[in-house]
């Protein structure tokens, strides 16, 4: 198994017995993460790796340390190795051109279980895994044949604990920000192979990186005078740097040529090097060293990117003052002197700065970069040389990467988005043309693995669905900006996801957030770096023909939108209810969806809610992706949400990958009528660690359009619990009333109170520390006091609670109520000056009728949680 990340051979030192102890020694010496949505922080384990090879075999030797027997259970073939059960270790190998992979995996039982995406088992002839128990653990050793047909070239491998997730070492190519090295890891010698220096791992890296040169047309480093990846060549010194600057002066887009204005404080900072992103900022000391800031996470994400070049671009060109571009070519200039960017996994360094995701981003951020200051005088041969030489690296590497390969994630398509804007921008390179049509394909089968039949991308956050659109919209806009055709299927793939993406948008013009979304709905752009949701479907709907968006977002004055203003999307389980077409109407957003495949939430049947222009109910989303800020944990929990806990536990499930997404519609759970709405949905996967708390909670919700919303939980179970229902407030001015809470801006409000049972604990949390409760996120490390109002009561089960949800600008619009029980019915009388309703709940079979001066309406409960509708006026 021959390493094959350049093409080129590796030292004969490093070749026998050492070379893959040598690279994985340290490729993994890395710091250890979690993916957010893991169950855990760090893991407990300790795993120690051991590998040998010899002319006729590799073999992998775990020994797995500190983990408690009785967790085994049987491991479940096939799909994403995240949603397997029982303890288990792996080697995984990607085998093909177009995301196949490889899984020879033993579990700790002893069960070996090869196979292939295409269901082939035992693709391998003559591997074979083992397992025994040791004290304090376990050991198993993976054997395969190097000889054997269809033998990977590359692997990555994997710990599975129950309970405790998933451990993954990256391949030799790399790693993602997401992917989680190992806790404790130690990699020792195999055989009498010596560890190799650092000079020999050197030497090793140069000779891949210059065959990577060779086959990209490249000069190689110390030999730029053979210009091969130009055509024709440009005679003479400089020739390369002229012909650049005379394609920059005729064509602005290899430029910022569409910047927002300059954040002249945050560009001044930047001369005193001061780095900014949104309200979070990093000194640097002068020279640069881009590796400090080690576990920062500003440093680690944002500033790596290098989207700050954009905003010093920007300021020189408002001010004329070369101060600011000067600085944006010393930061350029010290990143290509200090670091390889090709050959990004080096010793030592920081995995975001290597990452799949920052790489192309930063690579994009300083081509426009010196394309807009190649006129300056301040653009020297040697550094435009040493960027186009990265570009043709990171296009070959990348289109081998793993993440290019898996096109189930967001960040695929922000990958294929930067090859193909790198392949437009640097057209000079031989492998320009070809590589550009490999990313066009990468998005055609990225966009049809990731989005749902509904037209929903299946992270199921708002945000990562216009990030999608967005990274599309880059692509193909620069290829149409230099002349290059576009697919039209590229295109139609763009009016879908703008048409769904709107849908989302509130009557007001900000976004429902889902999972990792953010109500502002901006969506990050190199260059432009707070676009809106609204601000991409006013510019670019009218040329897509996105007639439904454009009415949507512009409140029907564009496009055209009829009743019912309301939209199901039964894969996603998202219900966006409004009742009317104004900004000012009332729209309620409400989650009857899974987890999500990413940026998951445990926020099951939560609501949002906005009315008069503003966000009344909100959903906090993300700010930072920092686990170490209580605001992130909060604001991906359930008590984060407006839903309800059980016995003080959130949701569980993060710990059922298999329901992470919808194998079928959600049909049957909602009625958008011209006098009500209703919609409905379940979550079944319990409460607390592995959902060990069994509670049922069923949701349904009945919009009276105009005048108030009333929501039905219904929690089934058997003994009595603890039940906490939470609803999360705007940062509005408040006080408690009677049954529950208002908020008193005096410009559009909204009352919550409990009508069912009447006798519920009640409190509220507002800006609180300990424990970290009442906040709204703001930016995207701030945050604001907002209430968070709770009713609770420890109850036997089955238990149906009833509340009202009031948008007012009268206090006479809110409505006296009246409740009583009999039997198994709820009867509800709700009185205004201007209407009377009677509103009758029977619990089991669940049903609910609704009667006042303009409607008759019911919904009952039938098999399989579908409802039965009646409507009359």
């Amino acid at each position: 198994m021959a390493p094959t990340s350049s093409g080129s051979a590796a030292p004969a030192a490093l070749r026998a017995g050492g070379l893959w102890t040598a690279e994985v020694r340290f490729w993994l010496a890395q710091e250890p993460y979690s993916p957010a949505h893991a169950p855990h922080t760090r893991s407990r384990w300790s795993t120690r790796v051991r590998f040998a090879g010899s002319a006729s075999e590799w073999r992998f030797e775990f020994e797995c340390r500190a983990d408690p027997p009785g967790k085994e259970a049987p491991i479940r073939p096939l799909g994403d190795p995240d949603v397997w059960q029982g303890e288990y270790v792996e080697v995984f190998m990607p085998c093909g051109e177009e995301g196949e992979c490889l899984h020879l995996s033993v579990t700790r039982s002893g069960l070996a279980i090869s196979e292939r995406h295409d269901k082939r088992r035992d693709p391998i002839p003559g591997w074979r895994g083992t397992a025994r128990e040791v004290k304090d653990g376990w050991r198993a050793e993976i054997v395969v044949p190097r000889g054997a047909p269809g033998l990977p070239g590359k692997f990555r491998l994997v710990r599975w604990v129950p309970g405790e997730g998933l451990t993954r070492w990256p391949t030799p190519f790399g790693s993602w920000w997401l992917v989680a090295p190992p806790d404790f890891l130690e990699v020792t010698g195999a055989g009498a192979a010596p560890a190799p220096s650092e000079d020999e791992i050197g030497k090793f890296i140069r000779e891949r990186e210059r065959g990577l040169f060779v086959s990209a047309g490249l000069p190689v480093p110390g030999e730029v005078a053979d210009l091969g990846f130009l055509d024709p060549v440009p005679a003479g010194e400089g020739g390369f740097l002229r012909t650049f600057q005379l394609r920059a002066e005729k064509n602005p887009w290899l430029g910022f040529d569409l910047l927002p204005p300059a954040n002249m404080v945050h560009a001044r900072d930047m001369l005193g090097n001061r780095f900014w992103y949104h309200d979070a900022s990093v000194q640097m000391r002068a020279p640069f060293d881009w590796d400090t800031g080690r576990g920062d996470p500003f440093v680690m994400v944002h500033l790596t990117r290098f989207d700050f070049l954009a905003d010093l671009v920007a300021a020189w060109r408002e001010t004329g003052d070369l101060a600011f571009a000067r600085k944006a070519i010393e930061c350029v200039a010290t990143w290509l002197e200090r670091h390889d960017l090709r050959q990004y996994l080096t010793p030592a360094r920081y995995r975001a700065r290597w990452s799949w995701l920052n790489l192309p981003h930063r690579l994009v951020c300083m081509m426009q970069t010196v394309g807009s200051l190649a006129g300056t005088g301040l653009v020297g041969e040697g550094l435009l040389l040493r960027l186009y030489q990265a570009v043709a690296g990171a296009l070959q590497v990348l289109d081998g990467s793993m993440m290019a390969r898996h096109y189930n994630k967001n960040h695929s398509l922000i990958i294929a988005d930067h090859g193909v804007v790198l392949s437009v921008l640097c057209s000079e390179l031989r492998c320009a043309a070809p590589m550009r049509e490999r990313y066009f394909e990468h998005f055609r089968r990225s966009l049809g693995v990731q989005f749902l039949p509904d037209g929903v991308q299946w992270e199921l956050s708002t945000i990562y669905h216009m990030i999608c659109y967005q990274r599309l919209t880059e692509a193909t806009s620069m290829c149409e900006k230099a002349g290059i055709p576009v697919p039209p299927d590229l295109t139609g793939w763009r009016r879908r996801i703008m048409t769904v993406g709107a849908r989302y948008l509130t009557p007001h013009g900000r976004v429902f957030n889902f999972n990792d979304g953010g109500m502002p709905g901006t969506v990050d752009a190199i260059g432009r770096p707070d676009d809106t949701f609204v601000s991409l479907i006013l510019r670019e709907g009218p040329s897509l023909d996105a007639n439904e968006a454009l009415a949507l977002a512009t409140n029907g004055r564009q496009g055209a939108i009829f009743p019912p203003y309301s939209h199901a999307m039964p894969w996603a389980g998202h219900f966006i209810l409004r009742d009317g077409p104004g900004p000012e109407s009332t729209g309620l957003a409400f989650d009857a969806g899974p987890l999500g495949m990413g940026h998951a939430h445990e926020d099951a049947l939560t609501l949002t809610m906005t009315s008069f222009g503003k966000t009344l109910l909100a959903d906090l989303g993300s700010g930072a992706y920092d686990n170490t800020l209580p605001m992130r944990g909060y604001s991906m929990s359930t008590e984060g949400h407006s839903t309800i806990c059980v016995d003080g536990c959130g949701q569980a499930g993060a710990w059922f990958p298999e329901t992470w997404s919808r194998k079928t519609s959600l049909e049957g759970r909602h009625w958008f009528g011209r006098a009500v709405q209703f919609v409905a949905g379940e979550y079944g996967l319990g409460y607390g660690d592995e959902g060990a708390v069994r509670v049922e909670h069923r949701r349904a919700v009945l919009l009276v359009n105009g005048a108030y919303v009333v929501v039905f939980d219904r929690l089934l179970g058997e003994g009595e619990h603890l039940l906490e229902s939470r609803f999360v407030f705007n940062a509005l001015p408040w006080r408690e009333t009677e049954r529950g809470l208002r908020t008193t801006s005096g410009t559009g409000d909204l009352d919550v109170r409990a009508i069912w049972p009447v006798a519920l604990a009640r409190e509220v949390a507002c800006g609180q520390e300990k424990p970290f409760a009442g906040w709204v996120i703001r930016g995207l490390y701030g945050q604001e006091p907002a209430p968070r109002l709770t009713f609770s009561a420890k109850v036997p089960l089955p238990a149906c609670w009833v509340t009202l949800l009031t948008p007012f600008r009268d206090a006479a619009e809110i409505p006296e109520v009246a409740a009583e029980k009999h039997r198994d019915e709820i009867r509800v009388r709700l009185a205004t000056a201007r209407s009377t309703a009677l509103l009758v709940v029977r619990e089991d079979p669940f049903k609910v009728d609704f009667e006042n001066e303009r409607v008759t309406f019911s919904a009952a409960a039938g098999a399989g949680g579908k409802f039965a509708f009646r409507e009359e006026e």
